[in-house]
Protein backbone atom coordinates (compact mmCIF):
# COMPACT_ATOMS: atom_id res chain seq x y z
CA UNK A 1 0.00 0.00 0.00
CA UNK A 2 1.32 3.47 -0.95
CA UNK A 3 2.29 5.73 1.95
CA UNK A 4 2.25 9.52 1.99
CA UNK A 5 5.68 10.94 2.93
CA UNK A 6 5.94 13.59 5.65
CA UNK A 7 8.64 16.27 5.48
CA UNK A 8 6.70 19.41 6.35
CA UNK A 9 4.33 19.58 9.34
CA UNK A 10 1.79 22.09 10.62
CA UNK A 11 1.01 21.76 14.35
CA UNK A 12 -2.36 23.24 15.26
CA UNK A 13 -2.92 23.58 19.02
CA UNK A 14 -6.27 23.67 20.81
CA UNK A 15 -5.38 26.72 22.89
CA UNK A 16 -2.55 28.74 24.39
CA UNK A 17 -2.60 27.04 27.79
CA UNK A 18 0.83 26.21 29.30
CA UNK A 19 0.24 22.45 29.07
CA UNK A 20 -0.68 22.53 25.38
CA UNK A 21 2.00 25.03 24.44
CA UNK A 22 4.72 23.09 26.27
CA UNK A 23 3.81 19.99 24.30
CA UNK A 24 3.58 21.92 21.03
CA UNK A 25 7.01 23.48 21.59
CA UNK A 26 8.55 20.09 22.43
CA UNK A 27 7.14 18.60 19.23
CA UNK A 28 8.31 21.54 17.14
CA UNK A 29 11.84 21.18 18.50
CA UNK A 30 11.80 17.42 18.00
CA UNK A 31 10.65 17.66 14.39
CA UNK A 32 13.40 20.18 13.70
CA UNK A 33 15.94 17.73 15.07
CA UNK A 34 14.65 15.12 12.63
CA UNK A 35 15.07 17.43 9.65
CA UNK A 36 11.32 17.99 9.28
CA UNK A 37 10.03 21.52 8.78
CA UNK A 38 7.43 22.40 11.40
CA UNK A 39 5.21 25.46 11.97
CA UNK A 40 3.01 25.69 15.07
CA UNK A 41 0.09 27.96 15.88
CA UNK A 42 -3.09 28.10 17.98
CA UNK A 43 -6.37 27.26 16.27
CA UNK A 44 -8.85 30.09 15.79
CA UNK A 45 -12.31 29.07 14.51
CA UNK A 46 -12.94 32.54 13.12
CA UNK A 47 -9.59 33.02 11.37
CA UNK A 48 -9.84 33.65 7.63
CA UNK A 49 -6.15 32.95 6.97
CA UNK A 50 -6.11 29.35 8.23
CA UNK A 51 -5.12 27.78 4.89
CA UNK A 52 -2.39 30.36 4.36
CA UNK A 53 -0.86 29.63 7.78
CA UNK A 54 -0.48 25.96 6.86
CA UNK A 55 2.03 26.88 4.18
CA UNK A 56 3.36 23.83 2.34
CA UNK A 57 2.59 21.35 5.11
CA UNK A 58 2.34 17.70 4.04
CA UNK A 59 0.14 17.01 7.05
CA UNK A 60 -1.82 18.91 9.70
CA UNK A 61 -1.38 17.57 13.25
CA UNK A 62 -4.03 18.68 15.74
CA UNK A 63 -3.25 18.90 19.46
CA UNK A 64 -6.60 18.72 21.24
CA UNK A 65 -9.76 16.71 21.73
CA UNK A 66 -12.33 15.52 19.24
CA UNK A 67 -13.96 18.97 19.16
CA UNK A 68 -10.76 20.70 18.06
CA UNK A 69 -10.07 17.93 15.57
CA UNK A 70 -13.50 18.34 13.97
CA UNK A 71 -13.15 22.13 13.87
CA UNK A 72 -9.82 21.89 12.04
CA UNK A 73 -11.11 19.11 9.77
CA UNK A 74 -14.02 21.33 8.71
CA UNK A 75 -11.49 24.01 7.67
CA UNK A 76 -9.67 21.36 5.61
CA UNK A 77 -12.81 19.88 4.05
CA UNK A 78 -12.58 18.99 0.33
CA UNK A 79 -8.84 19.72 0.29
CA UNK A 80 -6.27 16.93 -0.18
CA UNK A 81 -4.34 17.93 2.96
CA UNK A 82 -4.36 15.03 5.50
CA UNK A 83 -5.18 15.53 9.18
CA UNK A 84 -3.89 13.63 12.21
CA UNK A 85 -4.86 14.02 15.87
CA UNK A 86 -2.95 13.92 19.17
CA UNK A 87 -5.53 13.29 21.86
CA UNK A 88 -5.66 15.92 24.61
CA UNK A 89 -9.38 15.44 25.27
CA UNK A 90 -11.58 12.98 27.17
CA UNK A 91 -12.71 10.48 24.53
CA UNK A 92 -10.30 11.09 21.67
CA UNK A 93 -11.92 8.57 19.34
CA UNK A 94 -10.80 10.54 16.30
CA UNK A 95 -7.19 10.94 17.44
CA UNK A 96 -4.50 8.61 16.18
CA UNK A 97 -1.75 9.45 18.69
CA UNK A 98 -1.66 9.31 22.50
CA UNK A 99 0.12 12.26 24.20
CA UNK A 100 2.51 10.00 26.10
CA UNK A 101 3.72 8.09 23.03
CA UNK A 102 3.99 10.75 20.34
CA UNK A 103 7.73 10.39 19.74
CA UNK A 104 7.42 6.74 18.78
CA UNK A 105 4.38 7.41 16.60
CA UNK A 106 6.00 10.36 14.82
CA UNK A 107 9.24 8.40 14.31
CA UNK A 108 7.23 5.73 12.48
CA UNK A 109 5.46 8.47 10.53
CA UNK A 110 8.76 10.00 9.35
CA UNK A 111 10.29 6.62 8.53
CA UNK A 112 7.31 5.10 6.71
CA UNK A 113 4.92 7.94 5.92
CA UNK A 114 1.19 7.78 6.59
CA UNK A 115 -1.69 5.89 5.05
CA UNK A 116 -4.41 8.16 3.64
CA UNK A 117 -8.07 7.43 4.24
CA UNK A 118 -10.98 9.38 2.75
CA UNK A 119 -13.90 10.34 4.96
CA UNK A 120 -17.34 11.63 4.10
CA UNK A 121 -18.52 15.15 4.80
CA UNK A 122 -22.07 16.48 4.58
CA UNK A 123 -22.72 19.27 2.11
CA UNK A 124 -25.64 21.37 3.28
CA UNK A 125 -27.64 24.49 2.50
CA UNK A 126 -30.40 26.20 4.46
CA UNK A 127 -33.21 27.78 2.46
CA UNK A 128 -35.47 30.54 3.79
CA UNK A 129 -38.20 31.96 1.58
CA UNK A 130 -36.56 30.28 -1.40
CA UNK A 131 -33.12 31.83 -0.77
CA UNK A 132 -29.97 30.20 0.61
CA UNK A 133 -29.09 31.83 3.95
CA UNK A 134 -26.38 29.40 5.10
CA UNK A 135 -24.33 26.68 3.44
CA UNK A 136 -21.19 24.71 4.05
CA UNK A 137 -19.74 21.34 5.00
CA UNK A 138 -20.12 19.29 8.18
CA UNK A 139 -17.58 16.68 9.28
CA UNK A 140 -19.58 15.06 12.08
CA UNK A 141 -23.25 15.94 11.95
CA UNK A 142 -26.11 18.32 11.33
CA UNK A 143 -28.63 18.59 14.16
CA UNK A 144 -32.05 20.23 14.04
CA UNK A 145 -33.35 20.56 17.60
CA UNK A 146 -34.82 22.87 20.18
CA UNK A 147 -32.41 24.91 22.25
CA UNK A 148 -34.95 26.19 24.79
CA UNK A 149 -38.08 24.82 26.49
CA UNK A 150 -38.70 21.08 26.21
CA UNK A 151 -41.30 21.07 23.43
CA UNK A 152 -41.45 18.86 20.38
CA UNK A 153 -40.54 20.14 16.94
CA UNK A 154 -42.43 19.14 13.83
CA UNK A 155 -40.26 18.28 10.82
CA UNK A 156 -41.13 17.11 7.31
CA UNK A 157 -38.57 14.74 5.82
CA UNK A 158 -38.14 14.31 2.05
CA UNK A 159 -35.71 11.81 0.51
CA UNK A 160 -34.67 12.18 -3.14
CA UNK A 161 -37.78 14.22 -3.78
CA UNK A 162 -40.13 11.70 -2.17
CA UNK A 163 -42.01 12.71 0.96
CA UNK A 164 -41.01 10.16 3.59
CA UNK A 165 -42.45 11.27 6.92
CA UNK A 166 -43.71 14.04 9.14
CA UNK A 167 -41.85 13.69 12.39
CA UNK A 168 -42.57 15.04 15.87
CA UNK A 169 -39.52 14.70 18.09
CA UNK A 170 -36.95 16.55 20.16
CA UNK A 171 -34.95 16.83 16.96
CA UNK A 172 -33.19 15.03 14.12
CA UNK A 173 -29.51 14.16 13.55
CA UNK A 174 -27.87 13.62 10.17
CA UNK A 175 -24.42 12.11 10.71
CA UNK A 176 -21.42 10.96 8.70
CA UNK A 177 -19.62 7.71 9.57
CA UNK A 178 -17.11 9.87 11.48
CA UNK A 179 -19.91 11.53 13.42
CA UNK A 180 -21.84 8.34 14.12
CA UNK A 181 -19.81 7.78 17.32
CA UNK A 182 -20.95 11.16 18.66
CA UNK A 183 -24.45 12.52 19.28
CA UNK A 184 -25.96 9.89 16.97
CA UNK A 185 -24.67 7.09 19.19
CA UNK A 186 -26.15 8.80 22.27
CA UNK A 187 -29.51 8.96 20.46
CA UNK A 188 -29.36 5.19 19.80
CA UNK A 189 -28.45 5.65 16.18
CA UNK A 190 -26.23 3.29 14.15
CA UNK A 191 -22.44 3.14 14.17
CA UNK A 192 -21.21 3.45 10.59
CA UNK A 193 -17.92 2.00 9.42
CA UNK A 194 -15.74 4.82 8.02
CA UNK A 195 -15.16 2.88 4.82
CA UNK A 196 -18.78 2.96 3.64
CA UNK A 197 -20.32 5.64 1.45
CA UNK A 198 -23.41 6.28 3.56
CA UNK A 199 -24.78 8.51 6.31
CA UNK A 200 -27.29 8.12 9.13
CA UNK A 201 -30.56 9.89 9.88
CA UNK A 202 -31.54 9.51 13.55
CA UNK A 203 -34.51 11.02 15.40
CA UNK A 204 -34.05 12.35 18.93
CA UNK A 205 -36.80 10.91 21.16
CA UNK A 206 -39.52 10.67 18.47
CA UNK A 207 -43.10 10.99 19.72
CA UNK A 208 -44.94 7.63 19.54
CA UNK A 209 -41.71 6.16 18.06
CA UNK A 210 -43.05 6.70 14.56
CA UNK A 211 -39.62 6.95 12.92
CA UNK A 212 -36.65 4.60 13.26
CA UNK A 213 -32.99 5.48 12.57
CA UNK A 214 -32.05 5.06 8.91
CA UNK A 215 -28.86 4.57 6.91
CA UNK A 216 -28.95 6.03 3.39
CA UNK A 217 -26.52 5.98 0.48
CA UNK A 218 -24.04 8.84 0.36
CA UNK A 219 -25.57 10.28 -2.83
CA UNK A 220 -29.03 10.49 -1.26
CA UNK A 221 -30.46 14.00 -1.09
CA UNK A 222 -32.44 14.78 2.04
CA UNK A 223 -34.61 17.80 2.83
CA UNK A 224 -35.76 18.63 6.36
CA UNK A 225 -38.45 21.30 6.57
CA UNK A 226 -39.49 23.00 9.83
CA UNK A 227 -43.28 22.55 9.93
CA UNK A 228 -43.95 23.92 13.41
CA UNK A 229 -42.50 24.29 16.87
CA UNK A 230 -42.29 27.99 17.56
CA UNK A 231 -39.07 29.91 18.33
CA UNK A 232 -35.94 28.35 19.75
CA UNK A 233 -35.29 25.70 17.06
CA UNK A 234 -31.70 25.58 15.84
CA UNK A 235 -29.56 24.02 13.16
CA UNK A 236 -26.21 23.06 14.72
CA UNK A 237 -23.20 22.06 12.64
CA UNK A 238 -20.67 19.71 14.26
CA UNK A 239 -21.79 20.92 17.68
CA UNK A 240 -19.88 24.17 17.07
CA UNK A 241 -21.84 26.52 14.83
CA UNK A 242 -25.57 27.20 14.99
CA UNK A 243 -28.37 29.28 13.51
CA UNK A 244 -31.90 29.76 14.78
CA UNK A 245 -34.50 28.41 12.38
CA UNK A 246 -37.88 29.77 11.38
CA UNK A 247 -41.05 27.96 10.42
CA UNK A 248 -40.83 27.08 6.74
CA UNK A 249 -37.02 26.86 6.67
CA UNK A 250 -35.66 23.87 4.76
CA UNK A 251 -32.32 22.16 5.32
CA UNK A 252 -30.99 20.32 2.25
CA UNK A 253 -28.05 17.93 2.57
CA UNK A 254 -26.18 15.15 0.82
CA UNK A 255 -22.91 13.29 1.27
CA UNK A 256 -19.57 14.42 -0.12
CA UNK A 257 -17.63 11.17 -0.46
CA UNK A 258 -14.07 12.56 -0.29
CA UNK A 259 -14.77 15.41 2.08
CA UNK A 260 -11.96 14.73 4.58
CA UNK A 261 -8.49 13.20 4.21
CA UNK A 262 -7.44 11.33 7.37
CA UNK A 263 -3.84 10.30 8.03
CA UNK A 264 -3.17 6.92 9.67
CA UNK A 265 0.23 5.96 11.08
CA UNK A 266 -0.68 2.48 12.25
CA UNK A 267 -3.29 -0.02 11.06
CA UNK A 268 -5.44 -0.34 14.18
CA UNK A 269 -8.76 -2.03 13.43
CA UNK A 270 -11.84 0.20 13.56
CA UNK A 271 -13.59 -2.50 15.58
CA UNK A 272 -10.72 -2.75 18.05
CA UNK A 273 -10.93 1.02 18.47
CA UNK A 274 -14.69 0.81 19.08
CA UNK A 275 -14.09 -1.71 21.81
CA UNK A 276 -11.22 0.15 23.48
CA UNK A 277 -13.28 3.37 23.51
CA UNK A 278 -16.19 1.60 25.20
CA UNK A 279 -18.71 1.67 22.35
CA UNK A 280 -18.95 -2.12 22.47
CA UNK A 281 -18.80 -4.17 25.66
CA UNK A 282 -19.15 -7.80 26.66
CA UNK A 283 -22.47 -8.90 28.07
CA UNK A 284 -22.31 -8.94 31.88
CA UNK A 285 -24.30 -11.78 33.43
Amino acid sequence: MNRHPVRNVALVARDASPLVQTLSHAMEQWFGGQGVTCAAFVFDHAASDFQARLGNADIVIVLGGDGTFVGVARKLAVTPRPILGVNLGRVGFLAEVAPDSWKGAFSRMIDSGVRLESGMALQYSLLRNGKTVWEGLAVNDLVVSRGGPARLVSLALTVDGIRLARLRADGLIVATPTGSTGYTSSARGPLLHPGINAYAVTPISPFMSNFSPMVVAGETRISIAVDAGGPGIYLTVDGQESLELQQGDTLKTTGHKDGICFARIDDESYFAKLRSAGFVRDFAE
